[in-house]
């Protein structure tokens, strides 16, 4: 198996089933390494071209998409069908659901993540993975301080306190277990549903709300830093599956 990003130069092609096109799309721009178990397919791409797309994913773009929204949804395509790639899975169409969910082929779970140009994803097998959830965030993106009172209660602000890079960070942490446990749970919630505690790796967040585990409840959220850059990350273990040990940081 060919991963992309580990291609030696930008013009680097292979013949796994990703295609030239979604080779040339893969670029390190953000400096990170998968923060996952070497189970879990992990790709970036910017850049990429409609060429990646199958016709049932360009189905799924409007004819009145700007320009971005159209970037952004070739960028996540081409780093998903990487994905799929790493697994030895089929080239198959990643399409959108009504809730806007990205649709994963049967037997897989993953997440999708957009910000500065670029898309990453990440994919495991449902035996061994029960969810994932990924997302990647700017600090030139954050807007206003304010923000902390819609995403963080009052422990989780006394903390931020005037930090900026703590409240992306949280933020950021709050979205990636969003991506992780809707789909199992398969209702919203929103950011009130979990406290999250700072950990030496990133953050535990505590279940205050039912949702597809009790109440006091721990999911670990991963957390990295590249420049103005902030990268967080949940994955857990399907019940059946083995212990999970994961990369070095």
């Amino acid at each position: 198996m060919m991963r992309c990003d580990d291609a030696a130069g930008d013009d680097a092609t292979g013949d796994d089933a990703t295609g030239d096109a979604t080779c040339r799309a893969m670029r390190d721009s953000t400096g990170m390494r998968s923060p996952f178990d070497a189970s879990i397919a992990f790709a970036h791409a910017h850049q990429a071209t409609a060429d990646v797309l199958l016709p049932a994913e360009v189905a799924c773009l409007s004819p009145h998409a700007v320009l971005k929204r159209r970037q952004d949804f070739m960028n996540g395509r081409a780093a998903a069908a990487n994905c799929l790639a790493q697994l030895e899975h089929a080239r198959v169409a990643i399409p959108i659901a009504t809730d806007r969910a990205p649709v994963w082929p049967a037997g897989l779970v993953g997440a999708l993540t957009h910000s500065g140009g670029q898309a990453l994803a990440a994919v495991g097998r449902a035996g061994e993975w029960s969810a994932i959830g990924l997302d990647l965030e700017h600090l030139t993106g954050l807007r206003r301080i304010e923000i902390a009172d819609r995403v963080a209660d009052a422990v989780e602000r006394a903390w931020i306190g005037a930090d900026m890079r703590r409240l992306l960070a949280l933020f950021s942490a709050k979205e990636s277990i969003f991506k992780a446990l809707y789909p199992r749970f398969q209702a919203w919630f929103g950011f009130d549903a979990v406290r999250l505690v700072p950990t030496e790796a990133g953050f535990d967040a505590v279940v205050l709300q039912p949702l597809d585990r009790p109440v006091g409840s721990i999911v670990p959220v991963g957390v990295r830093w590249v420049d103005d850059a902030v990268l967080t990350w949940v994955s857990l273990r399907s019940s059946t599956a083995a212990p999970h040990r994961a990369p070095p940081i």
